[in-house]
């Protein structure tokens, strides 16, 4: 099973947060946090030769203010985020994942669409004293975005510490070292028509074999691919309008 958390206040909690509030009288703001707690072995299915791509997309009338992951042709701010992935619980067990098993991979600005992508089977996310695992109830792993990079790094630094972890931070590779890096969910939008106190969506998709997620200049351009046959949310309330 995964469930959706949101991370507001308190990150890294299996209880669902207050979405972010976006007013109505204004075009651009912050929307809510997103994130999975993984504790199954849904993500058997990812490798780094077939990876499991995740796209969560916008409302129509929203779109990213800012570009945090760019084409990988771009001449800056084209390297994948890596996000923290990390156990809460307490015990014995570790995370031994590599750095790279979640990454945002697409994330432009003007667009409406976010692209992460799963590149390591969630088979040896964890071990224990009997060796490798995936998540369960007593070690689960969960990671998630629209967190400032300090936020990020306070929650998940002392947890990669006592090795419950596989990063400081969501951060990038800058060649030499893991840069903490904002995944704010930064967004322009149109109010016109928008009800008070109704919910924003964001849906999420995922896929096997597309092409184009880091090469093609516009999300229209990117062939979606096949689509696998795993439970995963779809439907995320990740804001909600205000007067």
């Amino acid at each position: 099973m995964i469930l959706l958390v949101f991370f507001h206040c308190l990150l890294f909690s299996d209880n669902l947060i207050n979405p972010q509030q976006v007013s109505i009288s204004q075009t651009t703001g912050q929307i809510g946090a997103i994130g999975l707690y993984l504790d199954r072995h849904d993500l058997l299915i990812a490798s780094s030769s077939r990876p499991l791509l995740i796209r969560y997309r916008l409302p129509g009338n929203f779109s990213l203010k800012e570009t945090l992951v760019d084409l990988e042709s771009s001449p800056s701010q084209n390297q994948p985020i890596s996000l923290a992935l990390l156990s809460p619980n307490s015990g014995d067990h570790q995370v031994i994942c590599p750095a790279e098993t979640i990454q945002i991979i697409r994330w432009r600005a003007g667009e409406s669409e976010i692209w992460l992508q799963v590149q390591a089977h969630s088979g040896e996310w964890v071990s224990d004293q009997d060796g490798p695992s995936y998540p369960n109830d007593e070690q689960p792993v969960v990671f998630g975005i629209g967190i400032s990079s300090a936020v990020s790094q306070s929650y998940s630094e002392p947890f990669e510490q006592a090795g419950k972890a596989n990063l400081p931070a969501n951060a990038h590779w800058d060649g030499m070292t893991w840069i903490p890096t904002s995944t704010k969910i930064e967004v322009n939008y149109d109010s016109t028509g928008a009800e008070p106190y109704t919910p924003i969506l964001m849906t999420g998709h995922y896929f096997y074999d597309s092409l184009g997620v880091r090469s093609a200049p516009s999300p229209n351009g990117i062939v979606l691919g096949t689509v696998p046959g795993i439970a995963l949310p779809s439907t995320l309330k990740i804001a909600i309008w205000v007067p």
